[in-house]
């Protein structure tokens, strides 16, 4: 069991059954800027088609209307080299399907006075080919500067578009389906399929998953605890919780697991327990990953990294990979 702390939300990762063995370094990040040099801008997007899925940076709150997408205190910090964070706003013209973009390599620069920053995205992207779906929810992932992360629409609908930058790398595709409609103590099957992108990318190709994801309604209703989807032809089972504490503190556990044996009662040490928190959502998973054949394979940090956190950043993505299943969300 691997537990942090951070910042009072406590995040635990349970991995079941482990070979004893080197199995590398397995990487997280975070969010917080503690230590780090950045200075805060107000900036305005323009236009922006109502959506206030905007740009890259964090930032404290946005608003939106019809014609600007406004963004506070937007954080734009210096790299190790005492560089400044590229700024990317982008926006997706649902009337056309096609992805604009524009990208500030010193953002400072382009300020005001009183540390405005006016943005008209006008970039067209290039054109990105999708496959027909029986899904519209695709997203391009992108990286900028090895460790800020956004994703941005790519409709299939007269087809895609695909942001081309220096500064900013196409991570991976995703492609989601919900089979359901999210209702009161009624599980949703969804399916997602994830396929690594280069910056040469152009186009992607999958397959969508054929399995019921109500192959794990019984372990996900927790009627019992005990499993067996080796018939699945799937690579791992995971188990992923979402907690809630009262003070805006998301702690998560994520269970992963061999595609036979029990989930685990686990009790957290004494120093990373809540008392208070309450479980307000939480999926049960299989996972297909393209050539992996085996539990040990899946737990190798190659593998794990990429699955678990998608955060090596710093380079591409090797592996495609399906998720299929069930998730919930528990209300008062």
């Amino acid at each position: 069991m691997i537990v942090e702390n951070d910042n009072g939300a406590i995040h635990a990762n349970i991995i079941v059954n482990p070979q004893a063995g080197d199995y590398g370094v397995w990487n997280s990040y975070s969010s917080s800027t503690d230590g780090c040099d950045c200075e805060s801008y107000h900036v305005e997007v323009r236009p922006s088609h109502h959506s206030g899925k905007k740009i890259n940076l964090s930032y404290s709150s946005n608003s939106v209307t019809s014609e600007v997408a406004t963004f506070e205190e937007t954080l734009v910090c210096l790299n190790e080299h005492g560089k400044e964070s590229v700024l990317v706003a982008y926006d997706f013209d649902r009337s056309s399907n096609m992805l604009n973009y524009h990208v500030i390599d010193t953002p400072s620069q382009s300020a005001d006075d009183e540390k405005r920053i006016y943005i008209h995205v006008a970039d067209a992207g290039e054109a990105f080919l999708i496959p027909p779906s029986s899904t519209i929810n695709n997203n391009i992932h992108y990286v900028s500067d090895s460790r800020h992360t956004f994703s941005a629409t790519a409709s299939q609908e007269s087809g895609a578009s695909i942001l081309v930058h220096e500064a900013v790398r196409p991570h991976y595709f995703s492609s989601y389906l919900a089979l359901d409609a999210a209702g009161r103590g009624v599980p949703v099957r969804f399916w997602e399929v994830v396929v690594p992108l280069t910056g040469h990318s152009r186009s992607v190709e999958y397959i969508e998953p054929d399995l019921d994801p109500n192959t794990v309604l019984e372990l996900h209703s927790g009627t019992n605890n005990t499993y067996d989807y080796a018939f699945t032809g799937q690579d791992v089972l995971v188990r992923y919780e979402s907690w809630e504490d009262g003070f805006d503190k998301i702690s998560t556990r994520n269970y992963v697991l061999p595609l036979a044996g029990v989930i685990p009662n686990i009790v957290l040490p004494i120093e990373y327990r809540n008392e208070e928190q309450t479980l307000r959502y939480y999926e049960t998973t299989l996972i297909d990953i393209e050539d992996v054949s085996s539990y040990e394979h899946v737990l190798s940090p190659e593998i794990y990294n990429e699955i678990f956190y998608k955060i090596d950043r710093a380079a591409p993505l090797n592996n495609s990979y399906t998720t299929v299943g069930l998730v919930d969300w528990v209300y008062n």
